[in-house]
């Protein structure tokens, strides 16, 4: 009901899905960096890394018609999600780096920090708390600006101080030069019925990707299933190896890929069976 009835233009999932794919098919931003503003949403961006992963990460199909112009300049959709931490991190990255990366920044105006200090210090507390309150919201647009337009540290410098600039040694580096993504997430006041609706909008936001994509976002998970299975066989493997006389087993001439073990992985769990039998065998003494 809702992407029947909400209009296209205030609908945020298909907003946001349509954003993604701009970023990462137009301007060649594979990841997002979703960067938090406030404690409060500090585990948000792992939940969005999970969600999107697992939702978006199947290959695209390319005898999808929905998906053949854009299957050719990518082959999966965009779930790399990453951790930008509170703050501002990464900056170097962001904005030097040859790669672009997508930048999303989440900020709630009213939190209940704010509420519950509210009551244990005076006015004059409180003012230095709306201060500092002020002072982060800024510090979101001002990163969100300078991604957007850029800027030159040099020119600035010269423009109200040109003795500055020969006591800056990284003059010409000291400069972004704008033209990067970045996409900001504000909520009004950040409560359980706040909470619920940015966990909704994560998750109608990778479904619509998805979709965009042609990629099934319900498909089973088998990647836990083949790791287990290769698991068991190793440990298998790995208790015959401390049964075995390590002088005894296979070189690397003689190896055959019949077991269900590669060379590499033989040849580093020997190292471990030995290392692991002298120090069992000194703890055991010791005891």
């Amino acid at each position: 009901m809702h992407f029947i009835e909400t209009n296209p233009r205030h609908n945020l999932p298909v907003l946001l899905a349509l954003t993604d794919t701009w970023n990462d098919v137009f301007l060649r931003a594979h990841a997002r960096t979703v960067t938090p503003f406030t404690e409060a949403f500090a585990h948000f961006p792992r939940f969005a890394a999970a969600l999107e992963a697992q939702a978006c990460g199947s290959p695209v199909d390319r005898h999808n018609s929905s998906a053949q112009m854009l299957a050719t300049v990518a082959t999966s959709c965009s779930s790399l999600v990453v951790d930008g931490g509170l703050g501002a991190t990464y900056d170097r990255v962001f904005y030097q780096g040859s790669d672009v990366l997508n930048l999303e920044l989440v900020m709630a105006m009213d939190t209940q920090v704010l509420f519950n200090t509210s009551r244990n210090v005076g006015s004059y507390g409180m003012r230095d708390l709306h201060t500092l309150e002020d002072a982060q919201m800024c510090a979101l647009f001002a990163q969100a600006d300078e991604l957007a337009f850029g800027s030159d540290k040099a020119n600035r410098l010269l423009s109200v101080n040109p003795s500055s600039v020969a006591s800056s040694r990284n003059i010409e580096t000291d400069r972004s030069v704008g033209n990067r993504p970045s996409s900001l997430l504000i909520c009004g006041k950040l409560d359980a019925f706040s909470c619920g609706q940015l966990i909704a909008l994560s998750e109608h936001r990778a479904a619509v990707k998805a979709h965009i994509w042609g990629v099934n976002p319900f498909v089973q998970e088998i990647a836990a299933s083949l790791r287990s299975t290769r698991t068991n066989d190793l440990k298998a493997e790995l208790q015959t190896l401390f049964a075995s006389d390590l002088s005894s087993i296979d070189s690397e001439e003689d190896f055959t890929e019949e077991q269900n073990m590669h060379l590499s992985t033989k040849t580093i769990l020997k190292h471990y069976v030995a290392l692991m039998r002298e120090k069992r065998s000194v703890k055991s003494y010791s005891r």
